[in-house]
């Protein structure tokens, strides 16, 4: 799988704008920071999570993996988020195609949009966003 320019760039904002996240073997991540000594056998700085141990121990441990990595939702990951945060599929579908991301191939990096505008109008008093694989507020896993 290759990530653009753009979605690494709209993944470090997600991060910023306080996306949670608990990684897991099957995951994307992004190391803008280079920590993560060995080459990507996808693109440059890019990983896919096998063995997350292992990743732990060359970074030098949880916090600071998520301190340092980016993680980099797949369509689907993308999908479940929109939900967990309430975005009805209907909204999601409007958004595609208002914005012909299918003829574009932008797909991805507008749902990374999407989430980030969610992630913008909630208040910092409802609570910490959920982490992907949580329930959400109405118990359904993310």
């Amino acid at each position: 799988m290759q990530f653009t320019q753009n979605q690494l760039a709209l993944a470090g904002e997600l991060k910023a704008a306080g996306l949670a996240w608990k990684p897991a073997a099957g995951h994307f991540l992004y190391d803008p920071t280079h920590a993560f000594k060995p080459s990507s056998p996808f693109q440059d700085h890019v990983y896919l999570i096998l063995n997350y141990d292992c990743f732990l121990k060359a970074v030098g441990g949880e916090q600071k993996f998520l301190q340092l990595m980016t993680w980099l939702p797949t369509w689907d990951d993308a999908r479940h988020i929109l939900r967990s945060l309430g975005v009805p599929d209907r909204q999601v579908q409007q958004e595609i195609i208002h914005k012909r991301s299918l003829c574009h191939a932008t797909e991805l990096l507008d749902l990374y949009s999407l989430i980030l505008k969610q992630l913008r109008q909630i208040s910092v008093s409802e609570g910490p966003f959920p982490c992907h694989g949580d329930p959400d507020r109405n118990g359904r896993v993310v």
